[in-house]
Order: structure tokens, then C-alpha cells, then sequence
């Protein structure tokens, strides 16, 4: 910049304010740039899982802005969901129960596990796309920031590191029973006020966290003979994974805007009334006998 200026005295003040005027143009540009790139909260340090919301295209927009919501849009992407189309007679196993909307269901969170298990990333979080965060989740955003959400799930991911044994955490468990003497805790998170539990029969395939071993166990339900969250207890309850909850539950659905394209559309709570107050009633779940004793 000196070179531009003629250091005779005379011009020494038309040359100060020249520099300054350049300057400021500099400052005003960095800015802009900034703006125009904010940095995200997950930018600092690679992430060690990857977020696969499963969407159809007219949700793809609320999907993208409720993955903005919780910090996640640097970790997380949107993925077309498979369609009634892309059911075939060598999709559904002999003798399966399953409509082809549900068929269609699975095979999409069928090819989330395909794309978790190609990646070179150890953990995944395999979401629909009408997730909305809890009044929870969204009151300790308020509170701790953004970036609460994946401090949470990199305290999840450590504490397995450090021993805790899962292969798959339930974000947005529904329909549960929730009575002390059904549900174990597992580790206390006091830094959220939450915790994960085994419990008897966690539904719902909104939102949830595994690992490799889980996603190789859900794989195994093609040709496909279970609905996504029946798959999940399934695998649970057959001791193939090791299967958990976390609660208060992070997601729901966003029930507001969309309704079920797979079943009429019941309340969404993430604890029943336990059946004559047993844990597994035949009438709340598919698997009376089942014991979650991990």
C-alpha cells in the first residue's frame, strides 16, 4: 500500500486517508465474508457420526431447517425415500404382514444402513423426516446453546468408549413402559438432566443412534418381514443388538404439519399406561416374554 502513496510532506494527509479508506474496505469485506459463511458449531473438529434423514421431496425443506434447528445441518444430509414403486416381489420375505407403504418405509431405512456401512464413519443417526426436537430438546438449546445436541451425542458415543454397551440408543422412543420396575438406567447424564435406560418395549423409528454392529443386525431383516421399529425391538430382544433409550426423549413427531402416510395417526407420547401394570403386556407389545436384562 505505500508504494501507492507520494511521501512528500505536502501529501503526507491525502495519503494517511487513503490508507485508512483501503483499510476499512478490507475490514468491511472480512465481515461480509463471515456473514456469508457462518461457522458452525460442529466445524472446529470432524464429527464422528453422520445424520441420514430419510425424507420424501415435500419434506425435504422441513427436514433441512429442523437439522439447522439443532446444529446439525454440517453432520447431516436428506436422502429420497423409497416409495411403493420401489416394492417388488423380491422385496417382502414369504409370509410377510407388511403393506407396501410399510415395505417402502423399511427399505428406505434398509439403504441408510447400506450408506452408513460404505462410509468410513463409526457411528450414524438415521432419522425420518417429520423429527421435530421435544419441548426438552428445545428448552436445553435455549439454555446451553446449538451445540447441545452433539455435545449429548458425543457423550453417548464416549461413555460406549469408556464401556457402557449399546449398539443402538432410541432418540425418540414412543409408546414405551415407563414404570420404575420396567425400565433400568443405564447411565445418568446429569450435565442434561437425562439418561439412558433398557426398557421394555421402546417404538418408533424417528430418530436413533447406532453403530456398525446395529446396522449389519437391521440389514438382516431382507427380505423384509418387520416394520422399521418392530425390526429395532426385534434385533433387541433376540440379544443381537444391544438396544437402549434415551429419555427424556429428543424427538417427536412433527404431527402438526404431517400425518402418517403409514397408519392413522395415534397420539405421540413417549409412555403408555403400562397394561395391568406389567412391563410386557401382550396387548403393548409383540414379544410378552421378552426381558431387556442388559
Amino acid at each position: 500500500v505505500s508504494s501507492i502513496c507520494d511521501w512528500r510532506q505536502s501529501s503526507l494527509h491525502r495519503c494517511t486517508a487513503f490508507m485508512l479508506l483501503i483499510l476499512l474496505t478490507l475490514v468491511q469485506t472480512n465481515g461480509l465474508q463471515q456473514e456469508a459463511n457462518p461457522i458452525s458449531v460442529l466445524d472446529e473438529e470432524p464429527a464422528v457420526y453422520f445424520m441420514y434423514v430419510v425424507t420424501l421431496p415435500n419434506r425435504e425443506k422441513t427436514a433441512q431447517m429442523s437439522l439447522k434447528a439443532i446444529g446439525a445441518s454440517m453432520v447431516g444430509d436428506t436422502f429420497l425415500a423409497k416409495t411403493p414403486d420401489d416394492v417388488n416381489e423380491d422385496t417382502n420375505a414369504d409370509g410377510s404382514p407388511m403393506n407396501e407403504k410399510e415395505t417402502a418405509c423399511f427399505l428406505s431405512h434398509y439403504s441408510m444402513y447400506q450408506n452408513f456401512l460404505e462410509s468410513s464413519h463409526d457411528y450414524a443417526i438415521v432419522m425420518e423426516d417429520d423429527f421435530k426436537p421435544t419441548a426438552y430438546l428445545a428448552n436445553l438449546t435455549a439454555t446451553q446453546g446449538v451445540q447441545v445436541f452433539n455435545d449429548m451425542i458425543n457423550d453417548i458415543i464416549a461413555a460406549r468408549d469408556e464401556g457402557l454397551e449399546w449398539d443402538l440408543v432410541n432418540l425418540g422412543r414412543c409408546y414405551d413402559c415407563c414404570m420404575a420396575k420396567c425400565q433400568k438406567e443405564k447411565l445418568s447424564l446429569p450435565q442434561y438432566d437425562s439418561s439412558l435406560v433398557a426398557s421394555p418395549h421402546p417404538y418408533c423409528g424417528t430418530a436413533y443412534l447406532i453403530n456398525r454392529r446395529a446396522a449389519l443386525a437391521l440389514s438382516e431383516n431382507m427380505p423384509v418381514m418387520r416394520e422399521t421399529d418392530d425390526n429395532m425391538l426385534y434385533m433387541g430382544v433376540n440379544k443381537k443388538i444391544k438396544y437402549l433409550s434415551h429419555t427424556p426423549r429428543l424427538f417427536e413427531q412433527e404431527r402438526e404439519k404431517f400425518t402418517s402416510t403409514l397408519h392413522q395417526t395415534p397420539d405421540d407420547i413417549e409412555c403408555k399406561p403400562c397394561t395391568e401394570n406389567q412391563c410386557n403386556h401382550p396387548d403393548d407389545t409383540d414379544y410378552p416374554n421378552a426381558e431387556l436384562n442388559y
